[in-house]
C-alpha cells in the first residue's frame, strides 16, 4: 500500500504540473524507434537476416507470437522489419502476419509468462506475487471462459472471461487481476480452437507509471474492441461527460479507481435489442485532487469509443 501511495503522489503532481525535480535541464534522449504490434497468422515464421528468402534464417516465430514491426514503408516490397530489443533487426515476409489489435500496455512490455493451448485445458500452477496483474487473451475461436482457480493464498476464484461472438474468427479480450500472493490455475472453456494468455504487471514502477499513464484533457478519446481493461488514466479535477459509442446493441463501462475518492463502479449498463449501434453519455465526477483509475468494457463484441469532455 505505501507503494501505491508513493507512486499517487508522483501522479498528483503530473496532474497538477507541479515538477517534482526543479531548475535541471532534462537530458537529451534518442526517440525511441516507432514500433507497430503484429501477430504471427501462420503455423511457423522463418525470421530472416535481410528481405528476401536467400537470406539467412535468425529464428523463428509461432502462430500467436507478437513481433515489433518497424512503422515504415516497406525498402523490399512484401518484405517487414523486425525490431529486436538489444537484437540486431530481423525480416518476415508480409503475408505470415497480421496487424495487432489495439493494445492498452507498452508494445515493448515483454509479458512475464505465456500459456497457450486448445480447447478445455488446465494449466499447471502459477505463481502471482503480490501485486496486479494484466491478464490479455487472443482465442482463435467464437466463444471463450477462462477460471482463476485458487490453489494456495488469500485470493478468490473468478470467472474473467466469458465471451461469445458468432462472427468472430479470432477474439482479443483483457482484464485485470489483484493478487495477495497466490498460486492459481488457469482454467480455460467452451472453446475447441487455439488460445493464448499472456500475463503483464499492471505497474512495474514509478517511472513505468508515469510513461505509461494517460492524462485525460478536454476531448481525450480512448478506442478498443471487445472486453478491454485500458491503460491506467490520470483524470483531474473537475465534472467531466463521458460519451461511449458503440458498434454493438450491448455495453458495460466500469470504473476501477485506484487512487483517488472518485467512484468505482458501473458508469454504463446499456442494452438495446432493436439498435445495432449505441451512443451514451454521463457525467463523472473527479474531487480534487483528481484519480488514478482504469476502465473496463464488458458485454460488447464490437468497436467503442470514450470521449471525455471537461463541463465548465
Amino acid at each position: 500500500m505505501h507503494r501505491i501511495v508513493a507512486l499517487f503522489a508522483v501522479v498528483v503532481a503530473w496532474l497538477l504540473a507541479v515538477s517534482p525535480v526543479q531548475a535541471q535541464a532534462p537530458t537529451p534522449t534518442p526517440a525511441p524507434p516507432s514500433i507497430v504490434g503484429y501477430i504471427v497468422n501462420a503455423d511457423v515464421a522463418n525470421l530472416r537476416s535481410g528481405p528476401s528468402t536467400d537470406a539467412r534464417i535468425v529464428d523463428t516465430a509461432s502462430k500467436g507470437d507478437r513481433l515489433l514491426i518497424y512503422d515504415e514503408a516497406p525498402g523490399t516490397q512484401g518484405w517487414l522489419r523486425v525490431f529486436r530489443v538489444g537484437e540486431a533487426d530481423v525480416y518476415i515476409a508480409d503475408f505470415l502476419v497480421e496487424r495487432a489489435p489495439i493494445t492498452f500496455y507498452p508494445i515493448d512490455q515483454e509479458p512475464l509468462f505465456v500459456v497457450s493451448g486448445r480447447a478445455a485445458q488446465a494449466s499447471e500452477v502459477l505463481q502471482l506475487p503480490y501485486g496486479g496483474y494484466r491478464i490479455d487473451a487472443t482465442v482463435y475461436d467464437v466463444s471463450f471462459k477462462l477460471r482463476i482457480r485458487v490453489v494456495d493464498g488469500y485470493c478468490d476464484d473468478v470467472t474473467l472471461f466469458n465471451e461469445l461472438d458468432f462472427e468472430a474468427t479470432r477474439m482479443t479480450m483483457s482484464d485485470a487481476f489483484v493478487s495477495m500472493s497466490c498460486s492459481v490455475v488457469f482454467e480455460t472453456e467452451n472453446v475447441d480452437g487455439e488460445w493464448r494468455i499472456e500475463v503483464r504487471d499492471l505497474i512495474v514502477d514509478d517511472a513505468f507509471l508515469i510513461a505509461n499513464t494517460l492524462k485525460i484533457e478536454d476531448g481525450t478519446v480512448i478506442r478498443g474492441e471487445g472486453h478491454q481493461l485500458t491503460m491506467s488514466t490520470a483524470l483531474p479535477m473537475g465534472s467531466w461527460m463521458v460519451t461511449a459509442k458503440v458498434d454493438h446493441n450491448m455495453f458495460i463501462l466500469w470504473s476501477y479507481v485506484m487512487m483517488g475518492e472518485c467512484d468505482s463502479g458501473a458508469v454504463f449498463n446499456e442494452l438495446d435489442t432493436d439498435a445495432e449501434a449505441i451512443e451514451v453519455s454521463a457525467v463523472y465526477r473527479s474531487p480534487k485532487p483528481g484519480c488514478m483509475m482504469y476502465w473496463q468494457t464488458d458485454n460488447v463484441n464490437g468497436e467503442w469509443s470514450l470521449t471525455f469532455t471537461r463541463l465548465q
